[in-house]
């Protein structure tokens, strides 16, 4: 039996029945933004990257990040539209960056860690503060993996039509602070980027699940950002806008030695663009962490 069989029938259904107009208006919703997220960009997979994001465009066209608003104003349509987000600032996202973003015309948030920028560190120091529980991997990663954009490639982006945004200051839970650690370190944070950048907009919760953050932590970032994405998974409509807190959905994975791979276009279509699944989230993990098995044999 083919290991995408399921995704395969849900897919050719609903592509089936969007074939009637009707149908299709019915199942779009409105003003629908939807936030993609990646994390480390290796350069292994750029074609395989370069793909998927192609696909993805056709069918939900990426808009730059300084359009979001404009976008809920109507100023596009009410066609289903994309942001593109890579989080954690590993160094390949900048070749990323001029060898697919740019060939794509796409313009992406990339939420940078400013721990990272303004200390020396080491790969491990690195690698604790992305994977707090690394032990259980049992793997040695490469460690040339495991660096952190620059202060220099951060301007470059930005100066290049890319936003910058910050992913807390050293990739810290944000419930695991008080109200007044989590308020200095955002305003370090936010002092560290202002040396390359402008003021940021936008904050990304390290972590991302609701266990990482609350009610209060997001009152206190609202009144530092304009935006807060979170990594619960799910598409925006005005609501998620008005609210300045974001759902994303992650379109990469990482194998057990933290070797991060792109999604099939196949399951992308099938969590995202197929409103017929509308599937429960605990049975959207069984079938996540059934594709991170094959992905992680390849």
């Amino acid at each position: 039996m083919n290991k995408f069989f399921l995704i395969r029938a849900f897919n050719k259904t609903y592509r089936s029945l969007s074939q009637f107009s009707w149908i299709d208006k019915c199942l779009q919703s409105k003003n629908n933004l939807i936030i993609f997220s990646l994390h480390s960009t290796n350069k292994n997979y750029f074609t395989k990257y370069y793909q998927l994001l192609k696909e993805i465009n056709s069918i939900a066209p990426f808009l730059k990040p300084s359009q979001i608003s404009d976008y809920f104003q109507g100023s596009y349509g009410s066609r289903p539209r994309s942001i593109l987000t890579l989080d954690d600032g590993f160094i390949d996202n900048y070749d990323f960056a001029i060898n697919v973003l740019d060939d794509l015309k796409i313009k992406a948030i990339f939420f940078v860690i400013p721990y990272f920028i303004d200390n020396n560190y080491t790969s491990a120091e690195y690698i604790e503060a992305l994977f707090p529980n690394f032990n259980k991997f049992n793997c040695s990663p490469d460690p040339d993996q495991f660096l952190h954009l620059t202060s220099n490639q951060i301007q470059t982006l930005d100066n290049n039509g890319h936003t910058i945004g910050i992913h807390g200051y050293k990739h810290e839970s944000s419930t695991s602070l008080s109200q007044e650690r989590l308020y200095n370190l955002t305003c370090k944070s936010i002092d560290i980027m202002e040396k390359s950048i402008k003021y940021p907009e936008h904050y990304c919760y390290p972590f991302g699940t609701y266990s990482h953050f609350s009610s209060q932590t997001n009152n206190l970032l609202k009144s530092k950002f304009r935006y807060i994405h979170t990594g619960i998974r799910g598409s925006n409509s005005i609501h998620e806008f008005n609210l300045g807190l974001l759902n994303r959905q992650t379109i990469s994975g990482h194998t057990k030695n933290l070797v991060y791979l792109p999604y099939s276009f196949e399951s992308v279509f099938f969590f995202v663009f197929n409103p017929i699944t509308r599937l429960p989230l605990k049975i959207y993990h069984i079938i996540k962490d059934y594709l991170s098995r094959f992905s992680s044999k390849d």
